[in-house]
Protein backbone atom coordinates (compact mmCIF):
# COMPACT_ATOMS: atom_id res chain seq x y z
CA UNK A 1 0.00 0.00 0.00
CA UNK A 2 2.56 2.32 0.87
CA UNK A 3 5.02 1.52 -2.17
CA UNK A 4 2.27 1.77 -4.20
CA UNK A 5 2.09 5.28 -3.35
CA UNK A 6 5.58 5.82 -3.42
CA UNK A 7 6.59 4.43 -6.70
CA UNK A 8 5.05 5.10 -10.18
CA UNK A 9 3.11 2.47 -12.97
CA UNK A 10 6.57 2.60 -15.23
CA UNK A 11 8.98 1.90 -11.89
CA UNK A 12 6.82 -1.15 -10.70
CA UNK A 13 7.12 -2.15 -14.06
CA UNK A 14 10.69 -2.04 -13.93
CA UNK A 15 10.88 -4.21 -11.12
CA UNK A 16 7.90 -6.74 -12.20
CA UNK A 17 9.84 -7.31 -15.57
CA UNK A 18 13.09 -8.23 -13.73
CA UNK A 19 11.37 -10.11 -11.19
CA UNK A 20 9.99 -12.65 -14.00
CA UNK A 21 13.54 -13.22 -14.69
CA UNK A 22 14.56 -13.69 -11.41
CA UNK A 23 11.42 -15.96 -10.51
CA UNK A 24 12.08 -18.34 -13.37
CA UNK A 25 15.68 -18.84 -11.99
CA UNK A 26 14.14 -19.20 -8.63
CA UNK A 27 11.93 -22.26 -9.71
CA UNK A 28 15.13 -24.01 -9.61
CA UNK A 29 16.64 -22.35 -6.08
CA UNK A 30 15.33 -25.56 -4.65
CA UNK A 31 15.42 -28.28 -6.98
CA UNK A 32 12.65 -29.83 -5.49
CA UNK A 33 14.87 -31.01 -2.42
CA UNK A 34 12.55 -29.58 0.32
CA UNK A 35 9.69 -31.66 -1.19
CA UNK A 36 11.67 -34.73 -1.24
CA UNK A 37 12.52 -34.03 2.55
CA UNK A 38 9.11 -33.68 3.38
CA UNK A 39 7.68 -36.62 1.39
CA UNK A 40 10.41 -39.02 2.11
CA UNK A 41 8.89 -41.76 3.92
CA UNK A 42 12.51 -43.06 5.47
CA UNK A 43 14.24 -39.94 6.08
CA UNK A 44 18.11 -40.55 7.11
CA UNK A 45 20.73 -37.52 7.83
CA UNK A 46 22.50 -38.44 4.64
CA UNK A 47 19.49 -37.88 2.64
CA UNK A 48 19.26 -34.54 4.47
CA UNK A 49 22.75 -33.67 4.20
CA UNK A 50 22.81 -34.82 0.61
CA UNK A 51 19.30 -32.13 -0.25
CA UNK A 52 21.33 -29.69 1.88
CA UNK A 53 24.54 -29.68 -0.36
CA UNK A 54 21.96 -30.04 -4.10
CA UNK A 55 20.49 -26.38 -2.06
CA UNK A 56 23.88 -24.82 -1.98
CA UNK A 57 24.80 -26.05 -5.12
CA UNK A 58 21.76 -24.72 -7.14
CA UNK A 59 21.78 -21.25 -5.27
CA UNK A 60 25.88 -20.66 -6.05
CA UNK A 61 25.35 -21.90 -9.64
CA UNK A 62 21.90 -19.49 -9.92
CA UNK A 63 23.36 -16.62 -8.19
CA UNK A 64 26.22 -16.40 -10.70
CA UNK A 65 23.83 -17.18 -13.76
CA UNK A 66 21.96 -14.18 -12.94
CA UNK A 67 24.74 -11.63 -12.30
CA UNK A 68 25.73 -12.89 -15.94
CA UNK A 69 22.81 -11.53 -17.74
CA UNK A 70 22.23 -8.85 -15.44
CA UNK A 71 23.50 -6.67 -18.21
CA UNK A 72 21.90 -8.65 -21.59
CA UNK A 73 18.66 -8.35 -19.50
CA UNK A 74 19.01 -4.51 -18.92
CA UNK A 75 19.92 -4.05 -22.72
CA UNK A 76 17.22 -5.92 -24.03
CA UNK A 77 14.47 -3.59 -22.37
CA UNK A 78 16.72 -0.41 -22.36
CA UNK A 79 16.55 0.18 -18.54
CA UNK A 80 19.61 0.38 -16.64
CA UNK A 81 18.28 0.03 -13.42
CA UNK A 82 17.08 -3.58 -14.29
CA UNK A 83 20.83 -4.29 -14.18
CA UNK A 84 21.02 -3.50 -11.04
CA UNK A 85 18.41 -5.03 -9.45
CA UNK A 86 19.69 -8.74 -10.85
CA UNK A 87 23.32 -8.05 -9.59
CA UNK A 88 21.81 -7.23 -6.26
CA UNK A 89 19.10 -10.03 -6.13
CA UNK A 90 21.82 -12.59 -7.47
CA UNK A 91 23.17 -12.13 -3.89
CA UNK A 92 19.67 -13.22 -2.25
CA UNK A 93 20.63 -16.89 -4.28
CA UNK A 94 23.83 -17.31 -2.63
CA UNK A 95 22.56 -17.12 0.78
CA UNK A 96 19.35 -18.27 0.51
CA UNK A 97 20.25 -22.50 1.10
CA UNK A 98 21.49 -21.50 4.38
CA UNK A 99 18.42 -21.39 6.43
CA UNK A 100 16.21 -23.59 3.69
CA UNK A 101 16.69 -27.08 5.40
CA UNK A 102 15.73 -25.83 8.48
CA UNK A 103 12.50 -24.58 7.38
CA UNK A 104 11.66 -27.77 5.44
CA UNK A 105 12.24 -29.99 8.51
CA UNK A 106 9.60 -27.89 10.13
CA UNK A 107 7.74 -28.52 7.60
CA UNK A 108 8.14 -32.01 7.56
CA UNK A 109 7.18 -32.23 11.78
CA UNK A 110 4.22 -29.44 11.01
CA UNK A 111 6.19 -27.50 13.18
CA UNK A 112 4.19 -24.44 11.30
CA UNK A 113 4.54 -21.95 14.01
CA UNK A 114 8.11 -21.92 13.74
CA UNK A 115 7.57 -20.92 9.55
CA UNK A 116 5.25 -18.21 10.77
CA UNK A 117 7.42 -16.44 13.07
CA UNK A 118 10.35 -16.98 10.53
CA UNK A 119 8.14 -15.56 7.79
CA UNK A 120 7.10 -12.77 9.50
CA UNK A 121 9.80 -11.08 10.70
CA UNK A 122 11.66 -12.14 7.36
CA UNK A 123 8.38 -9.62 5.38
CA UNK A 124 8.28 -7.50 8.33
CA UNK A 125 12.12 -6.67 8.12
CA UNK A 126 12.30 -6.01 4.14
CA UNK A 127 8.96 -4.27 3.76
CA UNK A 128 10.42 -1.72 6.43
CA UNK A 129 13.76 -1.36 4.38
CA UNK A 130 11.75 -1.15 0.97
CA UNK A 131 9.75 1.23 2.28
CA UNK A 132 12.18 3.84 3.76
CA UNK A 133 14.72 3.32 0.59
CA UNK A 134 11.78 4.01 -1.85
CA UNK A 135 10.74 7.28 0.41
CA UNK A 136 14.46 8.37 0.00
CA UNK A 137 13.63 8.44 -3.90
CA UNK A 138 15.86 5.06 -4.52
CA UNK A 139 12.91 3.79 -6.88
CA UNK A 140 12.63 0.46 -7.86
CA UNK A 141 15.65 -1.38 -6.37
CA UNK A 142 14.31 -0.12 -3.19
CA UNK A 143 12.40 -3.11 -3.87
CA UNK A 144 15.49 -5.49 -4.05
CA UNK A 145 16.81 -4.04 -0.85
CA UNK A 146 13.68 -5.59 0.58
CA UNK A 147 13.98 -8.71 -0.56
CA UNK A 148 17.59 -9.44 0.47
CA UNK A 149 16.91 -7.81 3.80
CA UNK A 150 13.98 -10.48 3.91
CA UNK A 151 16.24 -13.30 3.29
CA UNK A 152 19.04 -11.97 5.85
CA UNK A 153 16.33 -11.70 8.31
CA UNK A 154 14.82 -15.60 7.63
CA UNK A 155 18.53 -16.58 7.93
CA UNK A 156 18.81 -15.17 11.05
CA UNK A 157 15.68 -16.81 12.98
CA UNK A 158 16.45 -20.03 11.05
CA UNK A 159 20.10 -20.11 12.63
CA UNK A 160 18.77 -18.88 15.97
CA UNK A 161 15.86 -21.36 15.94
CA UNK A 162 17.43 -24.22 14.39
CA UNK A 163 16.53 -27.74 15.93
CA UNK A 164 19.82 -29.53 17.72
CA UNK A 165 19.27 -33.17 15.69
CA UNK A 166 19.43 -31.42 12.59
CA UNK A 167 22.83 -32.19 10.36
CA UNK A 168 25.33 -29.25 10.71
CA UNK A 169 27.21 -30.00 7.72
CA UNK A 170 26.19 -30.68 4.09
CA UNK A 171 27.19 -34.11 2.48
CA UNK A 172 27.05 -36.19 -1.12
CA UNK A 173 26.05 -39.61 -0.04
CA UNK A 174 22.31 -39.91 -1.49
CA UNK A 175 22.57 -36.83 -3.65
CA UNK A 176 21.26 -39.05 -6.84
CA UNK A 177 18.13 -39.76 -5.71
CA UNK A 178 17.37 -36.37 -4.31
CA UNK A 179 18.34 -35.03 -7.29
CA UNK A 180 16.56 -37.44 -9.23
CA UNK A 181 13.35 -36.38 -7.35
CA UNK A 182 14.19 -32.79 -7.90
CA UNK A 183 14.92 -32.87 -11.22
CA UNK A 184 11.77 -33.45 -12.54
CA UNK A 185 10.04 -31.19 -10.23
CA UNK A 186 12.26 -28.81 -11.16
CA UNK A 187 11.38 -28.81 -14.66
CA UNK A 188 7.84 -28.76 -13.98
CA UNK A 189 8.38 -25.88 -11.78
CA UNK A 190 10.42 -24.19 -14.59
CA UNK A 191 8.05 -24.37 -16.73
CA UNK A 192 5.09 -23.22 -14.76
CA UNK A 193 7.72 -19.80 -13.62
CA UNK A 194 8.30 -19.12 -16.97
CA UNK A 195 4.68 -19.36 -18.20
CA UNK A 196 3.25 -17.47 -15.40
CA UNK A 197 6.09 -14.70 -16.34
CA UNK A 198 4.85 -14.27 -19.71
CA UNK A 199 1.89 -11.94 -19.30
CA UNK A 200 4.08 -9.22 -17.58
CA UNK A 201 7.50 -10.01 -19.90
CA UNK A 202 5.55 -10.20 -23.32
CA UNK A 203 2.99 -6.68 -22.51
CA UNK A 204 6.41 -5.04 -21.10
CA UNK A 205 7.90 -5.43 -25.19
CA UNK A 206 4.62 -4.92 -26.95
CA UNK A 207 2.60 -2.18 -25.50
CA UNK A 208 5.20 -0.89 -22.64
CA UNK A 209 6.30 -0.99 -19.17
CA UNK A 210 3.86 0.84 -18.06
CA UNK A 211 1.11 -1.40 -19.07
CA UNK A 212 3.51 -4.19 -17.52
CA UNK A 213 3.06 -2.05 -14.10
CA UNK A 214 -0.68 -1.97 -14.33
CA UNK A 215 -0.77 -5.66 -15.07
CA UNK A 216 1.43 -5.99 -12.17
CA UNK A 217 -0.44 -4.62 -9.67
CA UNK A 218 -3.82 -5.78 -10.91
CA UNK A 219 -2.38 -9.18 -10.51
CA UNK A 220 -1.21 -8.33 -7.29
CA UNK A 221 -4.87 -7.47 -6.15
CA UNK A 222 -5.97 -10.36 -7.72
CA UNK A 223 -3.17 -12.08 -5.91
CA UNK A 224 -4.11 -11.45 -2.41
CA UNK A 225 -5.92 -14.28 -1.90
CA UNK A 226 -3.13 -16.70 -2.93
CA UNK A 227 -0.66 -14.92 -0.56
CA UNK A 228 -2.69 -14.63 2.15
CA UNK A 229 -4.34 -17.82 1.99
CA UNK A 230 -3.27 -20.55 -0.68
CA UNK A 231 0.47 -19.90 0.11
CA UNK A 232 -0.23 -21.00 3.57
CA UNK A 233 -2.50 -23.47 2.53
CA UNK A 234 -0.05 -24.99 -0.06
CA UNK A 235 2.30 -25.11 3.34
CA UNK A 236 -0.04 -27.43 5.00
CA UNK A 237 -1.41 -29.66 2.15
CA UNK A 238 2.40 -31.83 0.92
CA UNK A 239 3.12 -32.06 4.90
CA UNK A 240 -0.53 -33.16 5.75
CA UNK A 241 -1.41 -35.78 2.74
CA UNK A 242 2.55 -37.43 3.04
CA UNK A 243 1.97 -37.99 6.73
CA UNK A 244 -1.71 -39.67 6.02
CA UNK A 245 -0.31 -41.86 3.14
CA UNK A 246 3.01 -43.12 5.26
CA UNK A 247 0.42 -43.59 8.16
CA UNK A 248 -1.54 -45.53 5.98
CA UNK A 249 -4.64 -43.48 6.66
CA UNK A 250 -7.50 -42.37 4.38
CA UNK A 251 -7.33 -38.48 2.74
CA UNK A 252 -10.79 -38.28 0.62
CA UNK A 253 -12.37 -36.22 3.48
CA UNK A 254 -8.76 -33.88 4.01
CA UNK A 255 -9.72 -33.15 0.08
CA UNK A 256 -13.30 -32.70 0.08
CA UNK A 257 -13.38 -30.71 3.44
CA UNK A 258 -10.00 -28.73 1.86
CA UNK A 259 -12.00 -27.79 -1.21
CA UNK A 260 -15.08 -26.78 0.66
CA UNK A 261 -12.96 -24.09 2.76
CA UNK A 262 -10.69 -22.68 -0.09
CA UNK A 263 -13.94 -22.34 -2.11
CA UNK A 264 -16.39 -21.09 0.03
CA UNK A 265 -13.23 -18.22 1.52
CA UNK A 266 -12.38 -17.85 -1.95
CA UNK A 267 -15.42 -16.99 -4.20
CA UNK A 268 -16.78 -15.17 -1.92
CA UNK A 269 -13.73 -13.01 -1.52
CA UNK A 270 -13.16 -12.76 -5.67
CA UNK A 271 -16.93 -11.79 -5.95
CA UNK A 272 -16.55 -8.79 -3.49
CA UNK A 273 -13.35 -7.71 -4.40
CA UNK A 274 -14.44 -8.16 -8.57
CA UNK A 275 -17.58 -5.63 -7.73
CA UNK A 276 -15.83 -3.34 -5.48
CA UNK A 277 -12.24 -2.90 -7.40
CA UNK A 278 -12.18 0.52 -7.99
CA UNK A 279 -12.71 2.03 -4.31
CA UNK A 280 -10.27 -0.95 -3.45
CA UNK A 281 -7.72 0.00 -5.54
CA UNK A 282 -8.16 3.86 -4.31
CA UNK A 283 -7.83 2.39 -1.04
CA UNK A 284 -4.88 0.30 -1.46
CA UNK A 285 -2.80 2.26 -3.81
CA UNK A 286 -4.12 5.49 -4.80
CA UNK A 287 -5.63 7.00 -8.01
CA UNK A 288 -2.32 6.58 -10.04
CA UNK A 289 -3.69 2.96 -10.34
CA UNK A 290 -7.19 3.65 -12.04
CA UNK A 291 -6.48 2.34 -15.31
CA UNK A 292 -6.14 -1.25 -13.53
CA UNK A 293 -9.17 -1.76 -12.29
CA UNK A 294 -10.86 -3.61 -15.45
CA UNK A 295 -7.84 -6.02 -15.56
CA UNK A 296 -8.23 -6.47 -12.03
CA UNK A 297 -11.81 -7.59 -12.29
CA UNK A 298 -10.86 -10.37 -15.18
CA UNK A 299 -8.16 -11.59 -13.30
CA UNK A 300 -10.35 -12.15 -10.16
CA UNK A 301 -12.75 -13.88 -12.26
CA UNK A 302 -9.56 -16.03 -13.73
CA UNK A 303 -7.92 -16.58 -10.07
CA UNK A 304 -11.71 -18.14 -8.90
CA UNK A 305 -12.20 -20.29 -11.44
CA UNK A 306 -8.94 -21.68 -10.97
CA UNK A 307 -9.52 -22.49 -6.83
CA UNK A 308 -10.72 -25.78 -7.13
CA UNK A 309 -8.09 -27.21 -8.70
CA UNK A 310 -5.74 -25.41 -5.83
CA UNK A 311 -4.79 -28.11 -4.15
CA UNK A 312 -4.15 -30.56 -6.82
CA UNK A 313 -0.02 -29.96 -7.01
CA UNK A 314 0.54 -30.56 -3.65
CA UNK A 315 -1.71 -33.67 -3.80
CA UNK A 316 0.73 -34.94 -6.27
CA UNK A 317 3.36 -34.70 -4.85
CA UNK A 318 2.43 -36.56 -1.65
CA UNK A 319 1.45 -39.31 -4.10
CA UNK A 320 5.04 -38.94 -5.33
CA UNK A 321 3.44 -37.98 -9.51
CA UNK A 322 5.87 -36.42 -10.48
CA UNK A 323 6.18 -37.25 -13.63
CA UNK A 324 2.22 -36.16 -13.62
CA UNK A 325 2.96 -32.52 -12.46
CA UNK A 326 5.55 -32.17 -15.27
CA UNK A 327 3.39 -33.80 -18.09
CA UNK A 328 0.71 -31.18 -17.11
CA UNK A 329 2.83 -28.28 -16.40
CA UNK A 330 4.25 -28.67 -19.92
CA UNK A 331 1.12 -28.82 -21.41
CA UNK A 332 -0.89 -25.98 -19.34
CA UNK A 333 2.28 -23.79 -19.78
CA UNK A 334 2.61 -24.21 -23.49
CA UNK A 335 -1.28 -23.07 -24.16
CA UNK A 336 -0.66 -20.11 -21.78
CA UNK A 337 2.23 -18.67 -23.51
CA UNK A 338 0.61 -19.05 -26.41
CA UNK A 339 -2.26 -17.25 -25.30
CA UNK A 340 0.03 -14.58 -23.25
CA UNK A 341 1.33 -13.74 -27.17
CA UNK A 342 -1.72 -13.29 -28.28
CA UNK A 343 -3.19 -11.61 -25.90
CA UNK A 344 -0.16 -9.08 -25.74
CA UNK A 345 -0.36 -8.02 -28.80
CA UNK A 346 -4.01 -6.78 -28.79
CA UNK A 347 -3.68 -5.20 -25.27
CA UNK A 348 -4.06 -5.71 -21.49
CA UNK A 349 -8.10 -6.70 -21.32
CA UNK A 350 -7.86 -9.33 -24.05
CA UNK A 351 -4.43 -10.72 -22.35
CA UNK A 352 -6.93 -11.11 -19.33
CA UNK A 353 -10.03 -12.69 -21.04
CA UNK A 354 -7.59 -15.26 -22.21
CA UNK A 355 -5.78 -15.97 -19.10
CA UNK A 356 -9.44 -16.55 -17.84
CA UNK A 357 -9.47 -18.71 -20.52
CA UNK A 358 -6.53 -20.47 -19.53
CA UNK A 359 -7.71 -21.15 -16.09
CA UNK A 360 -10.79 -22.21 -17.07
CA UNK A 361 -9.13 -25.28 -18.75
CA UNK A 362 -6.92 -26.52 -16.12
CA UNK A 363 -8.66 -25.99 -13.46
CA UNK A 364 -11.14 -28.86 -14.62
CA UNK A 365 -7.95 -30.96 -15.62
CA UNK A 366 -6.84 -30.45 -12.20
CA UNK A 367 -9.80 -31.90 -10.54
CA UNK A 368 -10.03 -34.87 -12.97
CA UNK A 369 -7.05 -36.13 -12.07
CA UNK A 370 -7.16 -35.34 -7.93
CA UNK A 371 -10.94 -37.16 -8.21
CA UNK A 372 -9.22 -40.30 -10.08
CA UNK A 373 -6.47 -40.20 -7.75
CA UNK A 374 -8.34 -39.99 -4.53
CA UNK A 375 -11.37 -41.77 -5.83
CA UNK A 376 -13.67 -39.04 -5.02
CA UNK A 377 -17.41 -39.45 -5.49
CA UNK A 378 -19.18 -37.35 -7.84
CA UNK A 379 -21.79 -36.40 -5.58
CA UNK A 380 -20.17 -35.55 -2.39
CA UNK A 381 -17.00 -32.99 -4.90
CA UNK A 382 -20.22 -31.33 -6.56
CA UNK A 383 -21.81 -30.66 -2.99
CA UNK A 384 -18.91 -29.37 -1.46
CA UNK A 385 -18.44 -27.13 -4.89
CA UNK A 386 -22.79 -26.39 -4.81
CA UNK A 387 -22.29 -25.11 -1.21
CA UNK A 388 -19.57 -22.42 -1.23
CA UNK A 389 -21.46 -21.47 -5.02
CA UNK A 390 -24.12 -20.55 -2.70
CA UNK A 391 -22.56 -19.03 0.38
CA UNK A 392 -20.60 -16.67 -2.48
CA UNK A 393 -23.74 -15.56 -4.37
CA UNK A 394 -25.47 -14.98 -1.19
CA UNK A 395 -22.41 -13.18 0.39
CA UNK A 396 -21.60 -10.91 -2.93
CA UNK A 397 -25.43 -10.05 -3.68
CA UNK A 398 -25.78 -7.31 -1.21
CA UNK A 399 -22.41 -5.85 -1.90
CA UNK A 400 -24.01 -6.21 -5.88
CA UNK A 401 -27.11 -4.33 -4.80
CA UNK A 402 -25.27 -1.38 -2.58
CA UNK A 403 -22.35 -0.65 -5.49
CA UNK A 404 -25.05 -0.67 -7.91
CA UNK A 405 -27.37 2.14 -5.90
CA UNK A 406 -25.42 4.16 -4.02
CA UNK A 407 -22.40 4.08 -7.06
CA UNK A 408 -19.62 1.61 -5.61
CA UNK A 409 -18.21 2.29 -9.66
CA UNK A 410 -15.33 3.42 -11.39
CA UNK A 411 -15.14 7.65 -11.03
CA UNK A 412 -16.91 7.53 -7.53
CA UNK A 413 -15.57 6.81 -4.06
CA UNK A 414 -18.22 6.31 -1.61
CA UNK A 415 -16.62 5.62 1.23
CA UNK A 416 -20.07 4.91 3.81
CA UNK A 417 -21.52 2.85 1.14
CA UNK A 418 -18.40 0.78 0.47
CA UNK A 419 -17.55 -0.02 4.15
CA UNK A 420 -21.17 -0.79 5.02
CA UNK A 421 -20.93 -3.35 2.12
CA UNK A 422 -18.40 -4.73 3.44
CA UNK A 423 -19.87 -4.72 6.95
CA UNK A 424 -23.09 -6.61 5.81
CA UNK A 425 -21.06 -9.11 3.04
CA UNK A 426 -19.51 -10.06 6.66
CA UNK A 427 -22.63 -10.90 8.72
CA UNK A 428 -24.44 -12.80 5.62
CA UNK A 429 -21.50 -14.46 5.08
CA UNK A 430 -21.08 -15.85 8.60
CA UNK A 431 -25.20 -16.56 8.81
CA UNK A 432 -25.64 -18.50 5.65
CA UNK A 433 -22.17 -20.22 6.10
CA UNK A 434 -24.36 -21.55 9.54
CA UNK A 435 -27.44 -22.41 7.47
CA UNK A 436 -26.14 -24.17 5.01
CA UNK A 437 -23.69 -25.87 7.70
CA UNK A 438 -20.51 -25.06 5.31
CA UNK A 439 -17.30 -26.07 6.84
CA UNK A 440 -16.11 -22.66 7.10
CA UNK A 441 -18.82 -22.21 9.50
CA UNK A 442 -17.79 -24.92 12.00
CA UNK A 443 -13.55 -23.61 11.31
CA UNK A 444 -15.14 -20.77 12.75
CA UNK A 445 -16.21 -22.58 15.74
CA UNK A 446 -13.51 -23.81 16.19
CA UNK A 447 -11.54 -20.61 16.33
CA UNK A 448 -14.02 -19.27 18.98
CA UNK A 449 -14.01 -22.09 21.29
CA UNK A 450 -9.74 -21.96 21.29
CA UNK A 451 -10.47 -17.65 22.12
CA UNK A 452 -13.11 -18.20 24.59
CA UNK A 453 -11.42 -19.32 27.56
CA UNK A 454 -8.81 -16.92 26.86
CA UNK A 455 -11.79 -14.00 26.42
CA UNK A 456 -13.42 -15.30 29.96
CA UNK A 457 -10.29 -14.97 31.80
Amino acid sequence: MVLARLLTPAQMGIFAVTMVFVSVLSSLRDFGASSYLIQEKELTDEKIRAAWMLQIGIGLTLGIIIAAIATPVGNFYNEAEITDILLLLSVNFIINPIGTITIAWWMREMQFGRIAITRFFGALTGAMVSITLAWQGWGPISLAWGSLATTLASIAVTTLLRPDNLPRTPGLKNIKAVATFGGKLSGATIVGSVANGAPETLIAKLQGVTDAGLLSRASGLAGIFDHLIMNAVRQVILPAFSHNLREKNPVDHLYLKGVELITGIGWTFFAALAITAFPVIRLLYGDQWDSSVEIAQILCLAAAIGLPAGLSHGILLAYGKVGTILALTIIASSLKLALSFIGAYYGLITLGWLLLLHSLVFSIVGMALIKKLINTPNQKLFSALGKSFFLSIATAAPVLAISINYGIDIGTTNWPAFFSAILIALIAFLLVSKIIRHEVYFELLKIHHVFRPVASK
